[in-house]
């Protein structure tokens, strides 16, 4: 049957490819656009697994597939987590249906099948491979099963299981009735010998673990959970109470309850906190909450009090009361010692981590911790405090960094960056020594080249990694990386030899442990580095030996997309567990994400070959350099049609948001136009699209900025003759959506206009709320002072004070649910607009936020939208909600989308 459907498609589109012009994308294909899914490779590295949905449309198969030979398998309706492989890269595990489960033997065509089975786990020890699982038809039937030799072990009033990591023990929570008593009991079962012991026992109506609570230390040596119980004063109120067992003891021991617990500090037991243990096991992390909430009185008088020495401002703190973010308590982190259990609390109201990590990078002596200012003003003015804070005993000591503050893995050293001398420092914490180390290099440690708004960005790029023992930190500049030691013995060394900067190429390094915590490098260990072109946008891997000279070996540069975090685009490379093999993803403008398999960054084996684009117009992009204002130089990406003919003339869209060129080689999925236009969709169907980088100059206000680049970047690509000067249109969204308000108001260059949430009044601006109650300062930041200090700058800079300016049709998008910007400065714009009588039409989805959230909402903006377009820069009649727009009584009932073949818009 599947055979017959290949054969139906293939002659469907046959007419199309071979005979006719391939068609333009249309809505119909936002929601059937073949791409690929998550992807998973096997500890050895000799297989993979990805998802791939709608090929055809509205499937999804999970495909299993070899990297050393042409061995595939794929499965239908089957997600990637769904799917486990085994420790010993002999099987993987999957649901086959909602009471079974499969075993597929890899490399084999070889597929056993469990009925009656759910809820599976695999443990992750390398050797005896055990899969635990609940019986479907008996929920609390519990059965473990060799793979291998096909033994089991099956329990009963089982409630809850969990692997410890790095072995075959597993921990069973089972419930069993005997008379009126239901008795709920922990037991540790070790598979390889069959041993099981109990370990912990209660009636279920004194005494009930609480769900989920289970964590083991790194060692699967420990354990340790929580149960509620009676307090012992107020038995109708339950309490939190943490136990804990170690391996081969009788019996868990009661940790801590709340009868014991800083009990004048009025604070309760909440839950385990992070990875629960550090690396050596001595303690144990949990949270706390208040519990001292004081309640309004229903018949006294509602009102909020304001105050200038709040820390918090009210309308925050109400926030936090009346909704679940922090609930209507707040939380706190403390660290029990096992073998004392002292009790020692890290954090306070208004404090939170900086850094705390538990796994097997740090010991945990210590922690970093921030406070806010004591007056919480806009952020950007009031910078946090920092500490370093003793995990045995509380004491805090004040760090006087301000950004990147890293404690080193062996937790001797912190590393800090001073944006006052622009240096970073590092502190001994044995002998409360600081040291400068890098005072006197000429290197800036913040992004370069205008990234940012008035280039005013003060944190720097940050810190890459630690070598072994805290030997070197690796630290960014803007292109290159810098061997660091932190005691200031060794001169500083750039491990990268100044290449990166010497040929504009940003270097970073593209492999992160599966955790998101910073590989800890050996001294002399080679590190592969992601590399980006500023300048070509070309996108590769280098390698490099840390300790040898010289400069990075080249392993391959592309037009291509795979891995930047610097500029957010593509993925990080999956890799095996000994780091010799690699799953990448890799694109282009005009070639879908696909996987490829390779084990030297040099040559990459095709896993998938999906290329959808191919059957439809699609689109090319082009790197473009102009000079803004006949003085600063910027780029800018043009995207043209499949069928681009360079004899016609074409009507084309600005679309800009701070520096888009490094999406040069990106792939445009098509798909409704939610806050930016839709690349693919708009050039499908007849439109150049151009991003230029907004080139944000010394002493230059944002909007002038904007409005440089945007005639400079208008008046550059007037001069090719396949432009239509006289069609040019402007669009942009949340930032660019205040540049868009900004440019209509400053220039009639433009025949049309969309800006979608942006700022009209800079003052208001200023000082809006966000939804947490806080001050949101929006695009506040692009001033370096207050509406107060200099009410002339917000005066010029705030477009509803120029609407007599505009002559440029305008088409304006804001929804009332938006918690970034409010839709107050949108509907004031439209309100000025409309009293100075210009062309202009509002847009307003009950669903949307920010962005137009709603499928059938996107869809719609997306098709008024280009309507709006169309009929501006391409003469089409106007759409009816365009000419005659839709009454309030009409809402959802009359859409307007129809042309109006008669009627123009009025004036």
């Amino acid at each position: 049957m599947k055979k017959i459907y290949l054969v139906i498609l293939f002659l469907k589109f046959l007419p199309i490819c071979s005979f006719g012009q391939k068609p333009n994308i249309d809505t119909s294909t936002f929601n059937k656009w073949p791409s690929i899914g998550d992807a998973v490779i096997s500890n050895d590295g000799n297989y993979a697994m990805y998802v791939i949905d709608n090929q055809p449309a509205g499937s999804s198969f999970l495909t299993l597939q070899s990297t050393k030979n042409s061995w595939k398998m794929q499965l239908e309706n089957i997600k990637t987590f769904q799917a486990k492989f085994t420790e010993d890269n002999r099987y993987v595990i999957y649901p086959y249906s909602e009471d079974s489960l499969a075993i597929v033997t890899l490399g084999t065509s070889s597929v056993s099948y469990i009925p009656d089975a759910n809820n599976f786990q695999l443990s992750t020890n390398t050797g005896n491979t055990w899969l635990a699982y609940n019986q479907k038809s008996s929920p609390e039937k519990f059965i473990a099963m060799n793979i291998e030799t096909g033994e089991k072990k099956t329990f009963s009033a089982v409630r809850s299981f969990l692997f410890a990591p790095k072995s075959d023990d597993l921990l069973l929570q089972r419930e069993r009735k005997q008379g009126n008593i239901v008795e709920q009991s922990l037991e540790w079962l070790t598979l390889n010998n069959g041993k099981i012991k109990t370990i912990w026992t209660a009636d279920i109506n004194r005494q009930k673990i609480v769900d989920g609570s289970f964590l083991f230390d790194q060692e699967h040596s420990q354990l340790a959970f929580m149960a509620s119980q009676p307090h012992n004063i107020n038995k109708s109120i339950p309490q939190k109470t943490i136990w804990h067992y170690k391996k081969d003891n009788d019996k868990a021991i009661l940790l801590l309850n709340e009868d014991t617990l800083l009990t004048n500090n009025k604070l309760e037991i909440d839950r385990l906190a992070y990875d629960g243990f550090n690396r050596d096991g001595s303690k144990l992390f949990f949270t706390l909450r208040d519990t001292d909430i004081p309640r309004s009185r229903t018949s006294s008088v509602q009102v909020d009090v304001w105050s200038y020495q709040d820390p918090v401002l009210q309308s925050q703190q109400l926030y936090e009361l009346n909704n679940g973010w922090k609930g209507a308590a707040h939380y706190y982190t403390a660290v029990i010692n096992i073998n004392n259990r002292h009790v020692t609390r890290l954090t306070h109201r208004n404090e939170e981590f900086v850094e705390i990590r538990t796994g097997d990078e740090k010991t945990n002596n210590y922690v970093i911790l921030s406070e806010p200012p004591e007056i919480n003003l806009i952020s950007r003015q009031t910078p946090y405090r920092y500490y370093l804070q003793s995990v045995s005993s509380g004491e805090k000591r004040k760090i006087e960094g301000q950004y990147n503050i890293s404690l080193s893995p062996s937790e001797k050293y912190i590393i800090y960056y001073n944006p006052k001398d622009s240096t970073y420092y590092s502190y001994e914490i044995s002998s409360s020594i600081t040291r400068n180390l890098t005072k006197g290099l000429s290197i800036n440690w913040l992004k370069e080249n205008h990234d940012h708004v008035h280039n005013r960005n003060t944190s720097p790029i940050g810190i890459a990694a630690w070598l072994g023992n805290d030997t070197a930190v690796l630290i960014y500049d803007h292109f290159d990386i810098w061997q660091i030691d932190p005691k200031g013995i060794n001169a500083p060394v750039n491990i990268t030899n100044g290449y990166g900067r010497e040929h504009n190429i940003i270097f970073n390094l593209a492999l992160y442990s599966a955790s998101g915590r910073s590989v800890i490098y050996d001294p002399r260990e080679e590190i592969i580095l992601t590399a980006f072109n500023t300048l070509n946008k070309k996108n590769g891997f280098y390698s490099k030996k840390l300790g040898d000279k010289g400069d990075p070996d080249l392993l391959s540069m592309t037009d291509n997309i795979y891995y930047s975090p610097r500029f957010f685009i593509g993925s990080q490379p999956l890799y095996s567990t000994n780091k010799n093999a690699f799953i990448l993803k890799r694109e282009s403008a005009a070639e879908s994400p696909n996987y490829f398999f390779t084990t030297n960054f040099t040559t990459y084996q095709c896993l998938t070959n999906i290329h959808p684009e191919t059957q439809y117009n699609w689109l090319t992009s082009e790197l473009h350099t102009f000079q803004v204002s006949k003085k600063f130089p910027t780029q800018g990406t043009l995207y043209k049609p499949d069928n681009f003919d360079p004899n016609k003339k074409y009507p084309v869209i600005f679309y800009y948001y701070q520096k888009l060129t490094p999406e040069l080689n990106r792939y445009h999925f098509p798909s409704a136009s939610v806050g930016p236009i839709n690349i693919p969709w708009f050039v499908s169907n007849g439109y150049l699209v151009f991003t230029p980088d907004i080139y944000f100059q010394e002493n230059v206000s944002v909007g002038e900025s904007a409005l440089a680049t945007l005639t400079s970047a208008a008046q550059y690509l007037s001069t090719f003759p396949f432009i239509d000067p006289q069609r040019m249109g402007i669009q942009g969204c949340s930032f660019g959506g205040y540049e868009t308000n900004y440019i209509v108001t400053h220039t009639n260059l433009f025949a049309a206009a969309c800006s979608q949430s942006g700022v009209s009044d800079c003052t208001s601006a200023y000082l809006s709320l966000t939804e947490y109650g806080n001050i949101s300062g929006t695009y506040g930041f692009i001033f370096n002072d207050a509406p107060w200090q200099n009410p002339n700058l917000f005066m010029s800079a705030s477009p509803i004070l120029r609407v007599n300016d505009v002559t440029t049709p305008f088409l304006i998008a804001h929804n009332k649910g938006d918690k970034t910007v409010p839709f107050s400065q949108s509907l004031e714009f439209f309100l000025a607009l409309r009293e100075a009588r210009k062309k202009v039409w509002l847009l307003q989805y009950d669903d949307g936020g920010h962005t137009i959230d709603g499928e059938s909402s996107a869809i719609d903006y997306s098709i008024r939208l280009m309507q709006f377009f169309d009929h501006y820069l391409k003469d089409k009649p106007a759409p009816k909600w365009m000419t005659h727009g839709i009454p309030a009584r009409e809402k959802g009932v009359v859409d307007g989308l129809s042309s109006d073949d008669k009627a123009q818009p009025s004036n």
